[in-house]
């Protein structure tokens, strides 16, 4: 259960107050940015390993052939034990299309340094439309988390498209600064409503990227799988709402235990 007095408002530091006013003044300038959601993350970890709580904010903007994805949160992590960590992030994203062929994702991550989100993050992606209905992808990223560990990574996959039902795959394979190896697969299947913007989407993960999910030291090794389900359900022709549940299965040599995750967000259109 989503418990509101267990999250850290003041973590939503000066990055989402600049955020949030950034995005309303744009939008009174007519800049282009047309979307803003609001949402609240909840994680309960089984076998006293705590829980997770996230507030976050993000706005939408088109600018010609780019799209430009601002955001900001605040979140509280409890291990178990009285030993919790505050923490606030601040992420930008960019698409971009290049031609009728060729588009990219470049995305930037900062945080305060805490083992609460990743701390510094980058991230770009090259997307080809070069097989009909078909995206192909390739793409890297940088990670650097609590702890001074960093992780690099190399992807490639695939995204499948039909009239409202699109499927995708991607693996994923990182190099921690230990000099140790990890990998990730994902699949995904996403379907449009017949009528109207909303959608029901399923991702289903597996692999041993275990700090793509979580960071503490113990998780550093580790299979996990993962399954989350999302709705978007427009309530009016301006306001939706965003709601998704999921839960991760980790497996360390230490230990056994589970992540119960609930999200639920409102997201308004203008």
């Amino acid at each position: 259960m989503i418990k509101l007095q267990d999250i850290d408002v003041r973590t939503l530091s000066s990055c989402a107050i600049a955020t949030l006013v950034f995005a309303c003044s744009a939008t009174a300038a007519q800049a282009g940015f047309d979307k803003a959601t609001a949402s609240v993350e909840h994680v309960d970890y089984s076998n006293g390993h705590g829980h997770r709580n996230v507030l976050n904010v993000e706005t939408v903007g088109s600018f010609d052939a780019t799209t430009l994805v601002l955001g900001a949160a605040g979140g509280k992590r409890d291990y178990g034990n009285d030993v919790e960590f505050s923490g606030s992030r601040f992420q930008g994203t960019a698409y971009h299309d290049w031609n009728p062929k060729l588009s990219t994702r470049t995305a930037v991550t900062l945080s305060t340094d805490d083992p609460v989100f990743v701390n510094r993050e980058a991230v770009h992606d090259f997307n080809l439309k070069v097989i009909p209905n078909t995206v192909l992808t390739v793409g890297g990223r940088y990670s650097k988390y609590h702890g001074d560990v960093s992780v690099t990574g190399l992807s490639a996959g695939a995204t499948y498209y039909l009239d409202r039902l699109s499927a995708s795959y991607r693996y994923t394979g990182y190099r921690r600064s230990s000099g140790t190896n990890s990998h990730g697969n994902v699949v995904s299947l996403r379907l449009k409503d017949n009528s109207g913007t909303g959608s029901t989407q399923l991702w289903l993960g597996k692999g041993t990227s275990v700090h793509e999910y979580d960071w503490m030291d113990e998780l550093q090794d580790g299979k996990l799988r993962s399954a989350t389900f999302r709705r978007v359900q427009p309530l009016t022709q301006k306001w939706a709402l965003d709601a998704s549940v999921g839960k991760v299965w980790y497996e360390t040599p230490a230990t056994k235990f589970d992540g119960v995750a609930a999200k639920v967000g409102v997201t308004l259109n203008w």
